[in-house]
């Protein structure tokens, strides 16, 4: 396309000025000298390029070795734009519909074969982005079929354990109806074998799967899922952490509790239930293991071993909200769903900042284990004492964490943010996010576990509606 509104402007076809300015050959074209940057696809933006240009026509800012330039219709050249409307925007898209540039700062080859830099670069993006959304959704498939896989072998297998379990019990009792109710302890011993078997033994099959995913063109791990086991290397960095997450997760549960109360008062319940209280020391020893022991270690070997450090190489604040989201769908109920979701970022920043799972397993201890000494409370002496506990032991918490935060923000206030260097720079928290969301196996999972909590807050408040009628 031709533009005739300033002067020093080229014909490319027949040569001939337009405006009255000197002919193409007293401008001898000068051959493209590029400037090779090591970094392949700098973050710039498209106005940086854009002046580049317009203070030094005829050179290359960045060298891009792997573009291929393709033929174009014949440009028309210019020394400095004419109007501030046409902008590397507007070139790059006038490019991309199969039009030459309007104004293209540099010489043509002696093939006629248009050489712009700008044009390489961005299409050098757009192949990367094209990659980086790829990998997102391959880390989102993995994790999202972890789920479902997690999902199907609990409700089929489980069952299944469940009732092998049952017949032995029974055949050994020598009574099989009246062993198809179980003990405290019974229960609590089985739900214990069920969570190693299945949950532990789903994510420990993923995190095998994802050391042995390689990048095709590199050769590289494309997940790089680490156990962090070793132990936290500032101890009072750690403990101070500690607290403030041990807070963080009291002021979560404060609030899941005031708004499953306020659902609970409208006839909406969650389904969530828990164990029967414990009949001895031998039911409460097993209380405290099955709950404030085996879950925190599967759990966050799950979350923060396996899921998080193979996200963390995109972002830590990619990697914090995604594991987060996924812990949270991962509990399958109204009630702890949005509870496990405000912990989980407590339980994945700790783990990124102490660079161990031993404090997130710490705090996850501590939060369950309030839970069962509110359980053993009212056993054996009434509810409004295991309130009591309960309450003060929180705002204990807080108060101390309250105190922690400060502590931490004047001595590791550097710290505090947790910088690392994401594989996909040109990719904002959210876009990473909304990526990974939106693979197949992300979308599959939300719809199985949220279906699932549905399915259970509805059976809960049709029983409630039932026995009053009744």
């Amino acid at each position: 396309m031709e533009n005739t509104t300033s002067d020093n402007v080229i014909n490319q076809v027949n040569s001939t000025p337009v405006g009255g300015s000197d002919n193409f050959a007293q401008r001898p074209a000068q051959p493209v000298q590029p400037r090779v940057q090591t970094a392949a696809y700098p973050n710039t933006n498209q106005q940086t390029f854009y002046n580049n240009y317009a203070q030094r026509p005829g050179t290359v800012a960045y060298n891009v070795p792997s573009y291929t330039p393709s033929a174009q219709q014949t440009p028309i050249y210019r020394s400095a734009p004419a109007t501030s409307n046409q902008t590397p925007s507007a070139i790059y898209n006038n490019a991309q519909s199969g039009n030459a540039p309007q104004y293209h700062y540099g010489n043509p080859t002696s093939a006629g074969i248009l050489n712009n830099s700008y044009l390489q670069e961005q299409q050098a993006k757009k192949l990367q982005e094209k990659k980086d959304s790829k990998t997102l959704r391959a880390l989102g498939n993995l994790a999202g079929f972890g789920l479902v896989v997690c999902f199907l072998r609990t409700n089929f297998e489980g069952s299944i354990i469940t009732l092998i379990w049952t017949l032995i019990t029974g055949i050994g009792n020598g009574d099989l109806i009246s062993n198809m109710s179980y003990s405290f302890g019974e229960l609590v011993f089985l739900n214990m074998i069920l969570s190693v078997l299945l949950v532990g033994g789903t994510f420990f099959g993923l995190h095998l799967i994802q050391k042995k995913l390689t990048d095709k063109t590199t050769g590289e791990k494309k997940y790089k899922s680490t156990i962090r086991l070793g132990a936290p290397k500032k101890p009072f960095k750690t403990l101070l952490l500690i607290l403030i997450s041990f807070g963080g997760c009291m002021g979560a549960n404060f609030l899941t509790s005031y708004v499953s109360a306020f659902f609970s008062s409208i006839g909406v319940e969650s389904g969530y239930t828990s164990f029967d209280n414990p009949q001895g020391i031998a039911d409460i020893v097993l209380l405290f293991i099955g709950i404030a022991i085996i879950p925190p270690l599967l759990e966050e070997f799950s979350m923060r071993g396996v899921l998080l450090s193979s996200m963390q190489r995109y972002g830590n604040t990619f990697a914090i909200f995604a594991s987060a989201f996924i812990f949270g769908l991962f509990h399958g109920n109204f009630t702890q769903i949005p509870f496990a979701f405000m912990c989980g970022l407590f339980f994945a920043y700790i783990t990124i900042a102490t660079n161990s799972l031993w404090p997130a397993i710490i705090v996850h201890a501590m939060n369950n284990g309030m839970s069962c000494v509110s359980v053993v409370l009212t056993q054996y002496y009434d509810e409004n004492v295991a309130n009591t506990f309960f309450y003060v032991a929180s705002i204990g918490g807080i108060v101390l964490s309250i105190i922690a935060l400060v502590i931490y923000l004047v001595r590791y206030k550097k710290d505090f943010i947790l910088k690392k260097p994401s594989k996909i720079p040109n990719f904002s928290s959210a876009k990473k996010f909304r990526k990974f969301m939106g693979s197949p196996g992300m979308i599959i999972a939300t719809v199985v576990y949220v279906g699932q909590a549905l399915a259970m807050a509805l059976v809960s408040s049709l029983t409630d509606i039932f026995s009053i009628l009744s």
